[in-house]
């Protein structure tokens, strides 16, 4: 069962969308028109611990917002999730960061971001008591920051946990570099990173086969765990024991704005657990799935209970269809 008393720690970006429903994401020189335009909350580190709540977890968010009536808006709405604030600082004379996503008929996205307060972490990371947390997780942050969380989780015997997005497309670091830097003896630490983020580390297109047998080659024999989310494909988990593929469920997906840091989420609150790793990844796959169907990074986060029941309808389905 969920615990309160389990507190998951998140560091990165916090952030407002500005989601712009297009039927087509225009290309260089091309034009398109924006079917709507909404407004929502977003940021993966603040996406990530609103779905920690939700699924009924301590998540506290160390972040930076502007001064501004954005930032203080983002803050009223994370403390009606329920998320440990004390750790978000306000810089004053700076903008809250922002996105622009256009979003196609399909799901798919593209994301232009404005850094403003976000670009202060850095800065103010030394600040921050990380006494108590059971997990760390790391996104949208530069990668010598990570190393100096990775540091603090050690200190703090916390499980460490980065997910690998779009802050390491001008990087020089290679994948195997980075599994070095982030693995310890002893604590299953996890990597999250989108096959996006695969592709541009490795040069190599990232289908389910190739993946397994790099990562392997990458783990071999260490406490990590790595999973590469696919998106639609699902996502491809390696351990120095196992390979396994989570599944995608097939849902009705409006927005994959924030389904990363959903199925991150739902991963780790099941290692909280003690699930395996199949159990894990079959939770987080869901999470991920349902919030898809909804706009918005955080609007469709689910509950437990909500998940649960959606994977009891797969079951059912499943049983009469005779899998």
């Amino acid at each position: 069962m969920p615990s309160a008393d389990f507190v998951i720690t998140s560091v990165g970006t916090i952030n407002m969308d500005w989601i712009a429903k297009v039927p087509v994401i225009p290309v260089s020189d091309a034009e398109t028109t924006i079917l709507e335009l909404i407004f929502r909350f977003g940021g993966a580190a603040a996406n990530f611990s609103v779905s920690c709540t939700r699924l009924g977890y301590t998540a506290r968010l160390v972040g930076c917002v502007g001064d501004d009536e954005e930032g203080q808006t983002i803050l009223k709405e994370l403390s009606t999730e329920g998320v440990v604030l004390r750790d978000v600082k306000i810089i004053e004379g700076e903008t809250t960061g922002f996105t622009i996503i256009t979003v196609d008929p399909k799901g798919e996205r593209a994301v232009l971001m404005h850094k403003g307060a976000n670009q202060y972490l850095e800065n103010y990371i030394d600040e921050v008591d990380f006494k108590g947390s059971n997990i760390i997780y790391v996104a949208g942050t530069p990668f010598p920051l990570v190393k100096k969380l990775w540091t603090i989780a050690s200190d703090v015997d916390a499980i460490f946990a980065y997910n690998a997005g779009a802050e390491l497309s001008d990087s020089k670091l290679t994948l195997t570099e980075i599994v070095e830097t982030i693995n310890r003896i002893g604590k299953p630490d996890v990597l999250f990173i989108s096959s996006r983020a695969y592709e541009r580390l490795t040069k190599e297109k990232p289908t389910e086969g190739f993946i397994a047998t790099r990562m392997k080659e990458i783990v071999d024999g260490k406490d990590i765990i790595v999973v590469v989310t696919m998106g639609a494909a699902g996502a491809v988990i390696v351990s120095k024991d196992q390979i396994l593929k989570a599944e995608a469920f097939e849902v009705n997906a409006v927005d994959s704005t924030g389904a990363g840091d959903a199925f991150a989420a739902g991963f780790l609150t099941r290692i909280a657990q003690g699930k395996n790793l199949e159990e894990a990844g079959i939770f987080a796959s869901a999470v991920s799935a349902i919030k898809c169907t909804i706009p918005g990074a955080q609007e469709g986060l689910p509950t437990s209970e909500e998940v649960e029941e959606f994977l009891e309808e797969r079951r059912k389905e499943n049983t009469k269809k005779g899998k």
